[in-house]
Order: structure tokens, then sequence, then C-alpha cells
């Protein structure tokens, strides 16, 4: 490891080197843009591209301050020589978002989605084993995207919920083996986000926008923060359905959600 600095004297300088997986749009976009206007070294990864370009060029940052890797975060072996390349080009990797994912888009009644489970949970877990390899500065963090959907089941998104619940898992677990090398893991619950994930909702307050969540996520990693949770609304709401029998909630989201399995 490198020498260690405070956590507060690392996440309030800039010129961090910040790597963010399912960069090319939405909340991970969002994510670099804050990253960006601090003069900060940025990776983006994604499976496109020609999209990972454009979302490159949308970013205020001085040439050569924003790379881009075309990688799909299932593929092991690729997520971790992407994650090696950045580190060779910009140095230790001072912050990593573990923000790849997708939901399910067919209807409840469809067979579990493993593609769903493997970018979802495997897509994290590649790109963390990765950002270890490297040998990352003490007081780094690495920031795990999880949501409110990891708390209580939901019919019509088996495979993103269960995926959602072993990331936060798995991100528990990491606190307590990476604590002694004097690096963070931040877990983020999340609620809806107007991003693609959430295209086919209607619009709702529940919905929150992308770049107002992105300064949530980068606020908690600056913090080093263990949990954060966003919206404050749909946490109280989410607490309040954890809260309920399992007999009444079971008919609750039958109820809900029977038009969709039918």
């Amino acid at each position: 490891m490198h020498e260690r600095e405070s956590k507060a004297g690392r996440a309030g300088r800039a010129g961090l080197s910040v790597f963010i997986t399912g960069g090319s749009r939405g909340l991970g976009l969002e994510i670099a843009r804050v990253h960006a206007r601090r003069g900060d070294r940025v990776a983006l990864l994604a499976r496109r591209r020609d999209v990972l370009e454009a979302a490159a060029r949308t970013l205020d940052a001085d040439a050569g301050r924003v790379a881009i890797f075309a990688v799909d975060v299932r593929d092991e072996a690729a997520v971790r020589e992407a994650v090696a390349a950045f580190a060779r080009q910009a140095g230790p990797i001072d912050r990593v978002y573990a923000n790849a994912g997708v939901i399910e888009s067919a209807p409840a009644s469809a067979p579990f989605d493993r593609g769903v489970f493997e970018i979802n949970f495997y897509g994290v877990v590649n790109v963390v084993e990765g950002w270890l390899a490297t040998a990352p500065p003490a007081a780094a963090t690495i920031a795990i995207i999880s949501s409110f959907s990891a708390f209580r089941g939901l019919p019509h998104v088996p495979a993103y919920g269960s995926s959602k619940a072993a990331v936060a898992l798995y991100a528990e677990s990491l606190r307590g083996r990476l604590r002694a090398a004097g690096l963070h893991v931040t877990t983020l619950f999340l609620g809806y986000l107007d991003s693609e994930l959430t295209s086919s909702r209607k619009r709702s307050f529940l919905v929150t926008p992308c770049a107002q969540a992105a300064r949530v996520v980068v606020g908690a990693a600056d913090r080093g923060v263990s949990r954060a949770a966003y919206p404050p609304l749909v946490r109280a709401m989410v607490f309040a359905m954890r809260c309920l029998p399992d007999a009444i909630y079971d008919r609750l989201v039958a109820r809900r959600y029977r038009n969709a399995a039918s």
C-alpha cells in the first residue's frame, strides 16, 4: 500500500483517479460528471464503445483525463485488464464506483433472468477484485450501488432484487476484509432513478434525477460512510414495508403485480 493519507484529505482534494462501471449513461455518467468538474481523472467502462465515446465528449474534462474501456462487466479477465490499464495510465486508483446494472424487461411470469444476476453481481465482484489486484492506496474507497429492492422480494424483478441483495451482503463482507488495509467500502441503497432502467415507469415523485442521486453517491463516498440510502422518502417506505408481517406483505405485492404475472 502507498503512504496512508487521511480520509478527509483524500476526499477533499482534486486529482483523484476514479473508475466507474456502467459509466456511459445514467447514474454512472453523472458520477463521472461530478468528478470531471473537480479535475479528477476518470475511467468509464461499459459495453459499447460508440456510446462511451459520446459520453466522454459530454464531460467537462481536459484532454487525456477521461479514459474509456469497452468491456462487458461479466468478462472477468477483460475487466481486470481494464482496471490495471487505467492504473498504469493514471496511477493508483483512489475511487471505484461499481455501478453497472440491468433490470428485467420480461413479464413477471418469465423464467429467472440469469443474465441480470450475472451483470449486477459478478460485474461488481470482477471490478472489485481487479481493483484490489492493483494495490490501491490506503484510504481509497469502493462505492457499490445496491437498491432498495434488496430488502424485500418483488414478483416482477426476482433477478434484480436478489442480485442487489447479494451485492449488499458482498459489500458488507468486504468492509471487514479491507478494514485493516485502510480501504473503505460504501454501499448505496437507491430508489428509482430517471434512467433507462426505469424508462417504462410513469413519472412520479418516487423517481429521482440521476444528477441529483450522483451528488449523493459521490458525497457518501467522499465521507467514507459504510452505508447510505436515498431518497429519504423511499427509505422510510421501505422500512415500513420491512416491518410488515409476511402474510400482509405477500397479499399486497400479489395484488399489486397480479396483472404483470398474468
